[in-house]
């Protein structure tokens, strides 16, 4: 399934319609991205918890570990303080949008950090929400379990219908066997979850589609770019999946089947 981006109820009426039974030995692997735009993000992250749901990393998942790092009790009431007091959610959205005046800017890093700002103003503020009612001691338990879950930045699923590859956003290589050997030693690691620069390349030249033919694997599944469709956006073995959860939309959901007859 592609970004569920905080739309669990979406999600699971999704799985309804697909006949996912998890009582029936079904298992679903998640692309990332499980928060940050619908209202129901603790739900997303509880699914880790269920021992038939596995997800990789996401750049939004990124953010939220960037933005709690050291966070401490004082720092979360602080910031509650000033994005509900202060207008600080709309204040912390226009600096990322370069929208925001000098006044404005000054205001938003005097209140938040360079890790913060990025989170909050790309959906993260919901962590801070005080009519959920969840302190900093629970919402910091969900950040160690989430760490303990040990979410990895990829996947290679093998099913009977041939065995595909996950990973959030493109690799740079398109042999799946060298990015799994040299995944640890990768200086731009993060590219994998945060990149769209090869989608852009295919755009402006769609004869560099052969990029896309990820070799070792039978399919490749990514999520991260919003595709403007109502369908998977295929480009050789590389199936996108990226319906726009984060802006209200339905999470995609495939089986194994219809993944390799997409790339057939």
């Amino acid at each position: 399934m592609g970004d569920i981006h905080g739309q669990y109820n979406l999600l699971m009426q999704a799985l309804a319609d697909k006949g996912f039974s998890h009582k029936k030995g079904h298992t679903l692997f998640c692309l990332g991205d499980l928060i940050d735009g619908g209202t129901e993000n603790d739900d997303a992250l509880a699914l880790l918890n269920e021992p038939w749901f596995f997800s990789i990393l996401g750049n939004h998942e990124h953010l939220m570990l960037s933005a709690t790092e050291g966070l401490t009790e004082k720092t979360f009431t602080d910031i509650q303080h000033f994005l509900i007091e202060e207008d600080g959610i709309s204040k912390t959205i226009s600096v990322l949008q370069r929208t925001a005046n000098i006044r404005t800017k000054v205001d938003v890093y005097d209140n938040l950090t360079i890790e913060q700002i990025n989170w909050i103003g790309n959906g993260g503020y919901w962590f801070f929400d005080t009519s959920i009612s969840l302190g900093y001691e629970r919402r910091m338990r969900m950040i160690t379990q989430y760490i303990n879950t040990n979410v990895p930045i990829g996947r290679e699923v093998i099913t009977e219908d041939g065995t595909i590859g996950l990973l959030h956003a493109e690799a740079q290589t398109n042999d799946w066997q060298s990015l799994k050997n040299n995944i640890a030693n990768m200086d731009d690691v993060e590219r994998i979850f945060w990149s769209r620069d090869k989608f852009k390349r295919f755009k402006r030249n769609t004869m560099l589609a052969h990029e896309f033919n990820m070799k070792g694997i039978d399919a490749l599944l990514v999520g991260h770019t919003i595709i403007k469709d109502e369908h998977p956006f295929v480009i050789q073995n590389t199936v996108m999946m990226g319906m726009g959860a984060k802006i209200g939309n339905t999470p995609l959901v495939l089986s194994s089947s219809e993944v390799i007859s997409l790339v057939n």
